[in-house]
């Protein structure tokens, strides 16, 4: 059974020259229990086919390409896209989780 989580979560999957491995990636998060409702892939300026592998999942995916500017840059402009309320229809990615650590008293939160 796939359950997905409410539209608010999403998977960011920074990648730089992964055509490697980015297919198992995808797959790991795909077959997660709840599945994220949005997987995106920020190809970080690859040389290789990363951004094709990955667009290869369909509409599963959502692939945003930048030009090479490290791991950091990627992730943020992965968070930032999520939370963009034009974003396909997401927009609380950050809050649901700032809510949760919150609720937990965790004092940090490592995807």
């Amino acid at each position: 059974m796939n359950t997905v989580v409410p539209p608010d979560i999403a998977a960011v999957i920074p990648a730089y020259n992964r055509a490697d491995t980015i297919g198992r990636a995808i797959e790991s998060v795909v077959s997660q229990q709840p599945r994220p409702a949005e997987i995106v892939v920020v190809d970080d300026g690859s040389t290789d086919a990363t951004a094709d592998i990955a667009a290869s999942f369909g509409p599963t995916v959502r692939v945003e390409t930048i030009d090479n500017s490290g791991p950091a840059v990627a992730r943020n402009i992965g968070e930032r896209r999520n939370r963009d309320p034009g974003s396909h229809g997401r927009g609380r990615c950050r809050q649901t989780i700032e809510s949760a650590i919150e609720r937990n008293g965790a004092d940090d939160f490592i995807a």
